[in-house]
C-alpha cells in the first residue's frame, strides 16, 4: 500500500475504497520504519494518557456544549448577574417555555403564545420566532445568516457566547448576544402578560445601553481594585516604649531579688504595686490593661 518513496500507493487503493475512506487515509502519514510501530493513545487528554477522570468528563459532557470550560465561562461573562443566570438556565434547558411547561404538565398547549404557528421551545423563542428573527437579521451580517440559523440550538448558543464566528467585527459580540437573548426572553414574558413592550428597536437600544453601563461599571471596578491593590505583608507589632520600660523594671527587680523572670497571662499578686513604685506613679502604669497587668506582646510579665 506504500510506494518505494514512502508515500501512499493511490493507484492500488484509490479504486477500491470510497471517497470518505480515502480522505481519512490521506490525513494519516504512511508507515515508516524510523517512526516505530503504531500504539493507542487517549485523544481526550493532552498527554494522550488514559485517566478515569477524563473518561468520565467525556461521557458526562453534553455534545451540544463541547466547548472549553463552557460552564465556568458563563460566570466570567462581563454582563449583569441576572443575565449570567439566564444563560446558565438556558444551557440547562430549564426555561419555562410552553414546550417545557407541557413537559412538566403545567400547560396543555406547547404552541408559541406570540405567533401561534410553531412549538415554543428554546430555539423558537430565542432564534426562530418572528420577533427574535427580526432582531438577529439586524445584527448578523448577510454572509453569516445561513449558518447562523442552521445550527442546532446548543451549538448556536455556545458559538455565539464564546467566540465571534458570525460577527467578527464586533469585539463585544458574546456579551451583546447574551444580553439580547435575555431581553428577548424578557420581552416574550411581558407580551404574554399583555404588557406594553414597545417596538423591536427598543430591544436594540436597551441592549446597547445595558452593554455600555456594564462595561463602564466593570472598568470602574477594575480600576478601583487596581488602585487599592497594595501588597500587604504582616509585620509583627512592636511593643511601645512604655511597655519596654515596664519589662525592664520587672527584669531589674528580678535580678535584684536573685530570681528569674517568667511570663504570666495574669499578674502575680503584688506585681502591680512593685511596678507602680518603680515608676514613681500613683495611678495606672502606661502599657497596662484595666486590670493592672503590664503587657508585653499579649502576655503579662512578672517576677518568677
Amino acid at each position: 500500500m506504500v510506494t518505494n518513496d514512502g508515500l501512499w500507493d493511490w493507484d492500488r487503493i484509490g479504486s477500491s475504497l470510497p471517497r470518505i475512506a480515502l480522505d481519512q487515509i490521506a490525513s494519516v502519514p504512511p508507515p515508516r520504519a524510523g517512526l516505530g510501530g503504531d500504539f493507542p493513545v487517549w485523544r481526550w487528554k493532552d498527554k494522550r494518557v488514559f485517566t478515569t477522570r477524563s473518561a468520565y468528563a467525556f461521557l458526562a459532557l453534553d455534545p451540544g456544549t463541547h466547548y472549553p470550560a463552557v460552564w465556568k465561562s458563563i460566570w466570567k461573562l462581563i454582563v449583569p448577574q441576572r443575565v449570567r443566570v439566564f444563560v446558565w438556565v438556558t444551557l440547562h434547558e430549564r426555561l419555562l417555555t410552553n414546550a417545557e411547561r407541557v413537559r412538566r404538565h403545567f400547560a396543555n398547549s406547547d404552541l408559541c403564545g406570540i405567533c401561534g404557528g410553531a412549538k415554543e421551545d428554546l430555539e423558537h423563542v430565542l432564534r426562530s420566532c418572528a420577533i427574535a428573527k427580526g432582531l438577529w437579521l439586524r445584527l448578523i451580517p448577510s454572509g453569516a445568516r445561513v449558518s447562523f440559523f442552521s445550527l442546532t440550538f446548543k451549538e448556536w448558543f455556545c458559538k455565539n457566547l464564546f467566540d465571534r464566528t458570525f460577527v467578527t467585527t464586533d469585539d463585544e459580540w458574546p456579551r451583546r448576544f447574551a444580553i439580547m437573548c435575555w431581553l428577548l426572553w424578557k420581552r416574550r414574558c411581558r407580551l404574554l402578560l399583555e404588557e406594553d413592550v414597545g417596538v423591536l428597536d427598543d430591544v436594540l437600544v436597551t441592549g446597547n445601553c445595558l452593554l455600555m453601563q456594564t462595561k463602564d461599571a466593570f472598568t470602574m471596578l477594575v480600576g478601583s481594585n487596581a488602585r487599592n491593590a497594595v501588597a500587604r505583608t504582616w509585620c509583627r507589632p512592636q511593643p511601645s516604649r512604655d511597655m519596654n520600660k515596664v519589662a525592664d523594671s520587672l527584669a531589674q527587680r528580678g535580678r535584684e531579688l536573685g530570681a528569674g523572670s517568667s511570663a504570666f497571662y495574669l499578674p502575680p499578686e503584688g506585681t502591680t504595686a512593685l511596678v507602680i513604685q518603680e515608676q514613681g506613679a500613683s495611678g495606672a502604669v502606661p502599657g497596662m490593661h484595666a486590670r493592672g497587668a503590664p503587657v508585653i506582646s499579649g502576655a503579662a510579665v512578672g517576677i518568677g
